[in-house]
C-alpha cells in the first residue's frame, strides 16, 4: 500500500483560493470562479500557447489549493495559470519554490540547493529590453510586407507570437503589458491570414480581442471590433459591420485617429445598405482624421489619413450609384504621390475600377488590370476577391479585348489565390 502523505505536513495554499474567489464566474452571475471554471480557463490559455496535451480539471486545483500538489511543475502551466488568474507572479498564487519541504535543506547539501534559487530570481526579473522589442519586431514585419509582400509572413508571425506566449511573465513589466503585446501579434496575424486567404483569420481575431481584453487597452479592444467589422464589409454583411463597430465606438476614451476609423467602417457599412447618411459618417471621419492628437495609443490608426477618409468616401458613393463623384474623388486618391501600402492601393483602385464599370466598361478593365499587377506585387487575395463584382459586371462586354484580357488574369489570380 502506497503510504499517504500526512495531513500535518500539508500546507494549504490559500493565496491560490483566494485569487480564485476574487475572480468572477464566467458563467454564474455575482458568483466566484468555481474550480471547474478556473481549469477551463488555464486549458484555454494553454491551447493559446499551442500546449495541446497538459489539460487539467477541477480536481487538480483542489490538489492545489489543498497543498495535495505544491506547485505546477511545468512553467507553461504556471504561465496558464498566471494569466487565466491575471496575476503577475507565481508567489501571487502561492507557487512559492519556498514551500515547505519535509526533508530539512542542510541534511541534503543546503548550499548547493540554494544557490540556485538567487539564479532563478535572477532570471524571472522583467527583462524590459525584450519587451520593447515585439513593438520593434512588429514594426519590422509591417516593412518587411510592404517590400517584398505578404509571401511568408504568417511563419514569421506564428514563430513570434509563440515566442512571446512562452516568455514567463515575469520577463515583462506586468501582466497586462504582455497580454496588449499578444494582442498586436494576434491582430497582425488575423490581417496576413486575411491577405493569405487563410481560414484561420477570425481565430487570431478572436486571440487579438481576449488578450486585449485582459491586458485592459479599450483602444486596441475598439480596433479588433473595427477589424471586425471590416471582414464583414469584405463579406458583404453590412448588418455584422454595423454590430462591430458600434461596439468600437462604445469604448470609452477613444483617441481621435481611432474614431475617424471605426466611423469610416460605419460609412461603408450604411453605405452597403443603401443609407444614405453613410456619406455623413464619412463626412464626420473626415473631421476627426485632421484633429491633432496626442495619445500614443493612436498610433495604431495613424494610417487613417485624409486620403484614406477620401477613398472610403468615394467607396461609399459608388455603393449608393453616384458614380461619376466616385470616379473625381478616386482619381484625386490615386493622383496623390504620398507613399501607401500597396494592398490599400490595390483596393482604391478596385473600387476606381467598379465606379467606372457603368459608363466606361474599357477603363474598368484597364483599371481592374493595375489592381492585379498589385495583387501580384503584395500576395494579398483581399485585392482579387475585391474584384470578383467588377468582373461578374464585365462579363457582358467581354467581347472586348481589353475586358476579355481583364477577366482572364483576374480568373488566374483567383486560381492562384486559391491553390496558393
Amino acid at each position: 500500500m502506497l503510504a499517504h502523505e500526512p495531513d500535518g505536513d500539508r500546507i494549504a495554499n490559500a493565496a491560490l483560493k483566494a485569487v480564485r474567489h476574487r475572480r468572477p464566474s464566467p458563467t454564474r452571475p455575482g458568483q466566484c470562479m468555481s474550480r471547474p471554471e478556473l481549469a477551463a480557463a488555464v486549458n484555454d490559455e494553454l491551447h493559446a500557447m499551442d500546449v495541446m496535451d497538459s489539460d487539467i480539471d477541477g480536481n487538480y486545483v483542489g490538489k492545489l489549493e489543498q497543498g495535495k500538489i505544491h506547485r505546477p511543475r511545468e512553467d507553461y502551466r504556471r504561465v496558464a495559470f498566471r494569466r487565466a488568474l491575471r496575476v503577475d507572479g507565481d508567489g501571487d498564487l502561492g507557487f512559492s519554490i519556498f514551500r515547505r519541504s519535509r526533508i530539512d535543506p542542510p541534511l541534503i547539501g543546503g548550499s548547493s540547493a540554494m544557490t540556485a534559487v538567487p539564479q532563478q530570481l535572477e532570471a524571472d526579473r522583467p527583462n524590459l529590453d525584450g519587451e520593447e522589442n515585439w513593438q520593434e519586431s512588429l514594426d519590422a514585419l509591417a516593412a518587411e510586407i510592404e517590400l517584398k509582400g505578404n509571401f511568408g509572413a504568417f511563419q514569421n508571425a506564428l514563430g513570434k507570437f509563440r515566442s512571446l506566449s512562452h516568455i514567463p511573465t515575469h520577463r515583462f513589466s506586468s501582466y497586462a503589458s504582455q497580454q496588449y503585446a499578444l494582442a498586436r501579434w494576434a491582430e497582425r496575424l488575423s490581417w496576413i491570414c486575411d491577405n493569405d486567404g487563410r481560414d484561420e483569420a477570425s481565430i487570431w481575431l478572436s486571440r487579438a480581442y481576449e488578450h486585449a481584453m485582459k491586458a485592459d487597452q479599450p483602444h486596441f479592444v475598439a480596433y479588433v471590433l473595427m477589424r471586425q467589422s471590416q471582414r464583414a464589409l469584405d463579406a458583404g454583411d453590412a448588418r455584422n459591420a454595423v454590430v462591430h463597430i458600434r461596439a468600437a465606438l462604445a469604448e470609452p476614451a477613444l483617441p481621435r485617429r481611432i474614431q475617424a476609423l471605426c466611423m469610416t467602417r460605419l460609412a461603408e457599412a450604411f453605405a452597403l445598405a443603401g443609407d444614405d447618411t453613410g456619406l455623413e459618417h464619412a463626412g464626420t471621419a473626415a473631421r476627426y482624421s485632421t484633429i491633432q492628437d496626442e495619445d500614443p495609443a493612436a498610433a495604431i490608426a495613424r494610417h487613417c489619413d485624409t486620403r484614406y477618409v477620401n477613398a472610403v468616401d468615394g467607396r461609399c458613393r459608388t455603393l449608393l450609384g453616384d458614380h461619376a463623384d466616385a470616379v473625381r474623388v478616386l482619381q484625386d486618391v490615386l493622383a496623390d504621390e504620398t507613399p501607401a501600402p500597396a494592398v490599400d492601393k490595390g483596393l482604391w483602385l478596385t473600387h476606381l475600377a467598379e465606379a467606372y464599370q457603368p459608363s466606361n466598361p474599357q477603363q474598368a478593365a484597364a483599371t481592374g488590370q493595375r489592381a492585379l499587377i498589385l495583387f501580384h506585387q503584395s500576395g494579398s487575395t483581399r485585392i482579387v476577391r475585391a474584384l470578383q463584382p467588377l468582373a461578374l459586371g464585365l462579363r457582358p462586354q467581354r467581347r472586348i479585348p481589353i475586358v476579355t484580357e481583364f477577366l482572364t488574369a483576374h480568373r488566374e489570380a483567383l486560381t492562384a489565390g486559391l491553390t496558393g
